[in-house]
């Protein structure tokens, strides 16, 4: 029903003034080919399981250039805004930028994101190595919010990518990151009995990392990109590979580097209606020492929305609770079969509709602090069960509005009850790679 609410405020508002018509729907065989700027006002209405109901405004503009400069359906420019709240208690506000018009011949990305969560979820280190009970997560029904916490997060990203040789570019970019963590405070609520003070109590969160911190990252890098769309690719390959440093701007003890790897390819068994989409990404830590609260940060350079965080939730594992799974490094892989059911043109907007069963895998290839862990003799620290690799699968239905925005929707479960509370449902827009 949302996905369908949303479609249709798109297909009332997502053209300019002088593009509206009143006609009636059109069929055709060829897609609409966009010119020139494209403005989509969207009401940002979602859901996910973690997060509850999405409500909040979303705009979206895409320069395809015109005449000779038209490169439809990728870009010159996009220019997103955005703002949410939900109603579990988090609001945020985020900009994107991506051009390639800016600086001749480099493609610039840039971000700004600011995000509070009254009731953060925090289920400590490595999975499953942390117990965790159910009746013990904040509800209405029992004054217990064991695992929340308050946290309030920022950032400021640029990245820019040169051609080397055909689809190779060279990258280097930086990213500002400012963490606020505390504990969660409602009335009838005991903000001591919670897993974030339990940690701290057993040395597992460092006097220093407690109330958060600020960093600095520099990344240096290459990309392979042959893929034919940015959002809703039929075909191609993507990879990236670069090296992630980082700076403690406030305590100085917080310095490290890491690898972060990803390779996508989008292999059509079926011109655009039957693409077969697989991803293979890593990010591991290889030098000095990270807080806490950078374990469920995925190093992105293209952040479209704000929700980059895992290991789990929609983004990574799907079908597990967010932030259950925190480690050092991580390998994780999503393989789905994209099947078109439809095509349309309304209002001279082009729609595909697709469908997408998938299968994730996911795994902590390096664990964070799990000998203090271990040894903090507390059940409700350590469970006693390891398990480093997990995995799960779903179904989902994709909306893709001029081959440039993706309405999603997605249910999926992970096969290891100690990871879910149910089924994980997720509607928000764009593919998770």
């Amino acid at each position: 029903m949302i996905v369908a609410a949303c479609l249709l405020c798109v297909l009332s508002t997502g053209l300019p003034a002088q593009e509206m018509r009143s006609d009636t729907v059109r069929v055709r065989k060829k897609a609409v080919q966009k010119q020139g700027w494209s403005v989509i006002p969207f009401p940002n209405v979602g859901y996910t399981t973690d997060a509850g109901l999405n409500l909040g405004v979303l705009l979206n503009l895409y320069d395809y250039g015109r005449g000779a400069d038209n490169i439809y359906p990728l870009r010159h420019q996009h220019l997103c805004i955005s703002g949410v709240y939900t109603t579990k208690g988090a609001w945020y506000l985020h900009a994107y930028y991506d051009t390639r018009k800016l600086i001749p011949g480099v493609r610039m990305t840039g971000a700004a994101t600011y995000k509070q969560a009254v009731a953060s979820n925090f289920y400590g280190y490595n999975g499953i190595a942390s117990p965790y009970h159910p009746e013990w997560d904040i509800n209405k029904k029992h004054p217990e919010a064991f695992y929340s916490i308050r946290r309030r997060t920022g950032r400021v990203a640029v990245n820019f990518q040169g051609e080397i040789v055909g689809g190779l570019k060279w990258l280097a970019g930086a990213t500002y990151r400012y963490f606020g963590m505390e504990d969660y405070r409602r009335k009838s609520y005991v903000e001591e009995n919670t897993l974030y003070r339990l940690y701290q109590d057993a040395g597992l969160i460092r006097p220093d990392e407690a109330s958060g911190g600020m960093l600095l990252e520099a990344r240096a890098g290459i990309v392979f990109d042959t893929r034919n769309n940015d959002e809703a690719p039929t075909r191609g390959m993507y990879g990236e590979f670069y090296i992630l440093g980082n700076a403690d701007l406030l305590t100085k003890y917080y310095h490290y580097g890491k690898i972060v790897a990803h390779w996508r390819h989008y292999i059509p068994l079926w011109g655009d209606r039957l693409i077969l989409a697989y991803h293979i990404g890593y990010q591991g830590l290889f030098a000095g020492r990270q807080p806490f609260y950078m374990l469920q940060d995925i190093s992105t350079l293209y952040p479209i929305d704000c929700d980059l965080e895992g290991m789990g939730s929609y983004r990574t594992l799907r079908g597990t609770m967010f932030n259950r799974i925190l480690a050092d490094s991580y390998a994780w892989a999503n393989l789905e079969l994209r099947i078109k059911l439809f095509q349309f043109n309304f209002l001279r907007q082009h729609f595909d509709v697709y469908v997408n069963p998938f299968a994730d895998a996911g795994a902590i290839t390096d664990p964070f602090r799990l000998e203090k862990q271990r040894s903090a003799g507390n059940d409700l620290i350590y469970s006693g069960k390891e398990a480093w690799v997990h995995g799960s699968a779903g179904l989902g239905l994709k909306v893709h509005v001029n081959q440039s925005m993706v309405i999603s929707f997605e249910v999926a479960r992970a096969f290891n009850p100690a990871l879910v509370k149910g089924v994980g449902i997720a509607v928000t827009t764009g593919y998770i790679f």
